[in-house]
């Protein structure tokens, strides 16, 4: 049985306050990291049409791209631009219920691993979109957020290496394929990521404490 005294008024005002102000920080983080989600799925979208369309062979691109892979890419650009209005539609009615940034991590996570699946697989630069969606995770100012994406960024690439490794599984489809060493860096630069990020978020939440602190010290002593 727990002894312990319950929270005075005051530790439970400090919860509540933290929770309020966690609350509005996630808010305006969704709106952030949503705006950056398109800017970046148009980004990426722009450098794959040119690479398609090759006007006055800017990328001068040894190989061409598939028109079955285009339209795929194509269709899940749209998929994932459409998701974001959504979003942000939402966001402007102030409908953010707690599980959204969750579900919108989980979309990123898929919606990166179909086009890695579908195109260059772990020899694709777009690898790099999972550090990308750690970012964008830390933006919420959760840190259970920052754990699940950390967890599905590297379930994601997991599942990479079994369709490289073992096709047969999935169809006889092959990917793109890199050394072991690439591999076990990848997995690493993700999982070191994902913990600094963690870390951060607790810095900030200790010196809010301690700024709540050095506040309420300053208001007891008048001055």
């Amino acid at each position: 049985m727990d002894s312990s005294p319950p929270p005075t008024a005051k530790e439970l005002s400090d919860q509540q306050a933290w929770f309020v102000a966690a609350r509005w920080q996630q808010l305006d983080g969704e709106y952030r990291a949503n705006y950056l989600r398109i800017v970046s799925v148009v980004a990426f979208f722009v450098i794959h049409a040119i690479e398609y369309y090759q006007p006055f062979g800017i990328l001068n691109s040894p190989l061409p791209v598939d028109r079955l892979f285009h339209v795929a890419v194509t269709v899940i650009a749209a998929v994932w631009l459409l998701s974001a209005l959504g979003v942000e539609l939402s966001l402007r009615q102030r409908f953010f219920p707690p599980a959204m940034p969750y579900l919108t991590t989980a979309l990123d996570l898929m919606l990166l691993t179909a086009v890695l699946a579908l195109g260059g697989g772990q020899q694709s630069p777009l690898v790099l979109g999972f550090l990308l969606v750690l970012v964008f995770s830390a933006m919420r100012l959760d840190l259970v957020l920052i754990r699940f994406a950390t967890g599905g960024a590297l379930f994601a690439y997991l599942y990479l290496l079994a369709m490289g490794r073992w096709p047969s599984l999935f169809a006889g489809h092959e990917i793109g394929v890199v050394p072991r060493y690439a591999q076990l860096m990848t997995l690493l630069a993700i999982g070191i990521t994902g913990i600094s990020l963690g870390q951060l978020i607790r810095r900030f939440r200790a010196i809010a404490g301690y700024y709540a602190q050095r506040r309420g010290g300053v208001n007891a002593d008048g001055r």
